[in-house]
């Protein structure tokens, strides 16, 4: 069974406070092999929107967030396939002598 394990890797921010970028990791561990996604989550900040003060987000608030654009099923799902492919590779290489 892979164990998936999230973290939100660097916030970027405007001056006054909107998370523009959210930097994210995905780490799968299959207990033999381990394999991983990275990516961003932009945000526009709509007209009249609250922002929460930098100093006041948390984590769980700004994953929420990021799997409001980001499919973690999709993510999970194309991570696995890597793991599959480091358990059984589909190609392997080397010479017969």
């Amino acid at each position: 069974m892979t164990t998936y394990t999230w973290t939100i890797a660097n916030l970027e921010r405007a001056q006054d406070d909107y998370v523009t970028i959210v930097h994210w990791r995905c780490e799968g561990d299959d207990g033999t092999n381990t394999a991983s996604a990275y990516g961003t989550i932009s945000f526009t900040q709509e007209e009249g929107e609250t922002i929460i003060p930098f100093d006041q987000l948390t984590e769980e608030l700004v994953t929420g967030w990021m799997f409001e654009k980001l499919s973690k099923e999709d993510t999970e799902a194309s991570i696995q396939t890597k793991l599959d492919e480091l358990a059984n590779p589909p190609m392997i290489s080397g010479l017969p002598w």
